[in-house]
Order: C-alpha cells, then structure tokens, then sequence
C-alpha cells in the first residue's frame, strides 16, 4: 500500500528530493546537477550485498538518461531494504521522491518518454493527496504531459521496471484534462520520419507587448514554445572521413570530432552536439573554412559572428525588449530561421572580442551561453522567457590561445589547426572551386577552365610558402574572373 500523507524527516537533501513534486525538469534546469550529485550520494550509501552494478553508476555520472531510469527503477527499492529490512512492497515519500527524482534527472537529459513517467506519478499523488496540494500536482502533471507531445516510443521492458505498465494502459483518472497516453500511442505507430528528436526551444509562449510593433517577433518565434526537430546524430566514422578527405592536414582535429561523437552515440545521444571547440591557429589555416564544412558535412545549420572588434555583446545576446531593434540572441534566431534547436555557432575572432562591462562583453556572455546549467534556461531579454541552449554546438576560433580569456577557454577543448603541408595543394584548390561554385549555386565544372600553366604557378608559389590557403582562394577567384572576361571576348568576336 502506498502512503504519500507520511512526510520523511528534514534533511539536507530533502528540498532537492522534491522539486520534481514543484518544478517540470525545464523549469529546475538549475538544480540539475546539485540534485543528482544528491541521488549518486545516496547511491554511494548503499551496503555491499546491495550496491549497484558500477557501469550503471558511471554510465549516471556520465549523464546517460536510461542509466537513469534504471536508478528509478532500483535505488528505492535498494535503499528501503538497507534501511528497513523486510519493508520492499511499502512506499513511503522518501523512496517515492527518489524514484521521482532520478525520473526529473532522465528527463532532464533528454529522454523524452520520462516525462511521461513523471505525468504518471504526479497523477497518481495528484489522486492521493487531494486538496489543494493534489491541484498543484495534477496542475504540474498536465505541464509536463503538454511536453510529452516529444514523447519518443517507451520500452515495454523500461515500463514493466517501474511498476507503470498497468497506468499507461488503462484510462487516464477523470481530473486530466489531456491525456498523455496519446502521445506514446502516436509514436508507437509513427513512421521513423516522425520520430526524429526534437526539442522545445522555449519554456513558454513569449508575453505579449505593449507594443504592437513587437507582435509579429513575438508571433514568429512563439513557433519554438513547441518541439523543433534537431539535426540526427551523423555517422562518426563517416564523418570524420569526409573531413579528413578535405583538410587532410587536420587529422587531431578530426579524431577529435570523432572521438567526441563516438563518446555521445554510446551514451544514447540520438541528435548532434559537440562540447564547445576553441580552434586556434595562424591566419588562413582554414579554421573558419573547417567550421562551416563541419557544419554542412553533418547538415547541421550554421551560425556566424564576427567577435573581432565588436564594441558591445548585441549581436549574439540580442536586444531588450521595448529597443526599436528589438531581436532575441543569435542562437534562437539561428533556430528560428532554419527550424533545428541544435544548430553550429560559430565565433570568430574571440581573441579580438570587443566590448565592456557598461556596454555587455561577447566573451562574458558566451562564458553564460557555454555553461551547461545557464545554457538550459538561458534568459532572452526579447522574449522574455527561458530558451534552452543546451544543444548548441559552439566553434570559437582564435589566432592565438593566450588572448582568450582564462574562464571562457576552460570551458572549450582547444585544437591547434597547423599549417597546410605541400601536398595538400591538390586539396586547398579543390576546395576553393568548390566554394566559388557553392556561392554562386552552381557546380564545379560550371566554372572557367583554369589553364595548366596557371595551375603549376600556384602549385609552386603555395609549395614554396609564397601563397597561403586563404591567399590561394583569392587569386582562384581572380584568375577565374579573368577566365570569363576572355570568354565573354571571344563570344564577341
């Protein structure tokens, strides 16, 4: 029998263990790690006979959501045992908390069919409680259920574990006024087109303005209060192969990106992110250039800012409301334009980043965007509400490392990107075509025939270190413009 009116005696954690029965996981994103740092602890005092397999433990601390899931599945049965021997089959709220908590953690995580978990139990304490305490859990239950609309297929296995099985499947209780079953069932039958991950950007629907001119911003980025469909997780391997086969002087770097996609494929990421990149090297390596090929090898939009010079953070924080030039943070204007919460953002120049205290610095707001807890619930003074940040993918490049501010670089993997070798030339001009191509939406054979004898020039100034990639691609686009010119004059004659 379960007793939810028992309250368990103060402790330390206690506030932490309930804020799943007060808050949706995206509206607590900052008591995120305190509270499973909570739940490891309490983990951590189990006895010998009892303790959790350790992959389970470090596959938590790594943040993987179903290695949460099976904590709420077991962690409250475990610890009631250890502390009341022969009491497995009573719940008090202790273990109920628990068990709730570790769901909070999941969902927090992204594992979409945990809040669906979490509308259950509130549902289920919403019917026990009563009163006014049973409103505000049905009232958190029908918050939570509205996110369940990103619901992806639950395992049958995962919901046998938690005792639910029998709740998913019968009617919801008469108090809901939307039922959450609907979503799973949905998915169930969706084709995998359907069931690609998404997120919602925004916590809330903007506030209306008082000023009317706002209204069609405010209308135009209300489409991200629902869920926007992320940029699937590429193929590591794949990857990494077409980057090495364009930058083929870059392999650290590559081996990087690989590594660190590889890493998130094991821990059940099914969308795109990296942790934040500082690339660094001499002028005209090709970081920028490597930057967008990532981005459009992987199909993942692009953003980019020039922090070099800039006198104030306006271009990546946004404006406040009530400015004529009004407009959110670059990153939720990047996902507004191309539809995908997950996109690349990339800043150039941070080591010239401009900017003060009065007037707002790049480098302090990007140490906010970068940091996991804010970046959850990132305040957009244009919208004003939170946006999630989490699954951007930040590409900070700089020239030299030590002009990057301290906090801001222990919150990025530096690579260093060397300089191209003699016998990339092949390569460096490939590409160049192929970006003078790209610009003007055309294919490579599309352009002027560059004449042999050209080529060998280039070929030896690069060899001979007169020419620099980013020198190379300008004197391309110049003899090709030269090409044409001569085309253009015969046709006439």
């Amino acid at each position: 029998m379960v007793t939810t009116r028992r309250r368990k005696p103060p402790t330390e954690d206690g506030d932490l263990l309930s804020i799943w029965r007060t808050k949706s996981p995206a509206e607590g994103a900052e008591s995120l790690d305190r509270l499973s740092a909570a739940l490891l602890a309490r983990a951590q005092t189990l006895p010998e006979g009892l303790a959790l397999p350790a992959a389970v433990v470090l596959r938590a601390e790594a943040r993987d959501p179903m290695a949460w899931i099976m904590l709420a599945a077991r962690l409250p049965r475990l610890l009631e045992y250890a502390h009341r021997p022969g009491s497995v089959g009573t719940r008090n709220m202790d273990s109920i908390d628990i068990e709730g908590s570790c769901l909070w953690v999941s969902a927090s995580y992204r594992l979409p069919w945990a809040w669906t978990l979490i509308t259950f139990r509130l549902l289920r304490l919403a019917k026990q409680e009563g009163g006014k305490l049973g409103l505000a859990y049905q009232a958190l239950a029908i918050r939570c259920a509205h996110v369940g609309d990103i619901v992806s297929p639950m395992p049958v296995d995962a919901a046998s574990d938690l005792g639910i099985l029998a709740e998913i499947t019968s009617p919801p209780p008469k108090a809901e006024t939307r039922a959450p079953a609907t979503p799973v069932a949905e998915a169930e039958t969706a084709s995998p087109e359907d069931r690609r991950p998404t997120l919602r950007v925004l916590a809330s629907v903007p506030p209306p303005s008082a000023s009317r001119e706002d209204k069609p911003l405010i209308d135009r980025y209300a489409e991200l209060a629902r869920p926007v469909e992320m940029v699937p997780m590429p193929d590591p391997d794949g990857l990494a192969e077409s980057l090495l086969a364009e930058f083929p002087w870059m392999p650290e770097i590559v081996d990087a990106i690989r590594s660190d996609l590889v890493l998130a494929q094991r821990l059940g990421c099914d969308a795109f992110r990296l942790p934040p990149l500082l690339l660094t090297g001499a002028s005209g390596v090709g970081k920028s250039r490597f930057a967008r090929r990532l981005a459009a090898l992987a199909g993942v939009p692009a953003g980019q800012l020039m922090a070099s010079g800039a006198s104030d953070n306006k271009a990546l924080a946004g404006t406040a409301r009530g400015w004529s030039s009004t407009q959110p943070c670059l990153p939720v204007m990047t996902m507004q334009v191309h539809g995908r919460a997950n996109p690349i953002m990339v800043v150039d120049g941070i080591d010239d980043a401009g900017g003060s205290a009065r007037n707002g610095a790049i480098d302090r707001t990007l140490v906010g965007m970068l940091d996991s807890a804010t970046a959850r619930a990132w305040h957009d003074e244009c919208l004003l509400v939170p946006a999630d940040l989490s699954w951007v993918t930040w590409i900070l490049i700089a020239r030299r490392v030590d002009r990057v501010p301290a906090d801001l670089r222990s919150r990025c993997r530096v690579l260093h990107a060397p300089w191209p070798r003699p016998e990339d030339f092949e390569v460096i001009l490939s590409g160049a075509l192929a970006d003078i191509a790209e610009e003007y939406g055309r294919e490579v054979r599309d352009l002027p025939t560059l004449e042999p004898e050209i080529v060998d020039a280039l070929r030896n100034g690069f060899v001979n270190g007169c020419l620099q990639a980013r020198q190379l691609g300008t004197i391309v686009r110049r003899t090709l413009a030269a090409a044409a010119d001569l085309e253009r004059a015969a046709l006439r004659h």
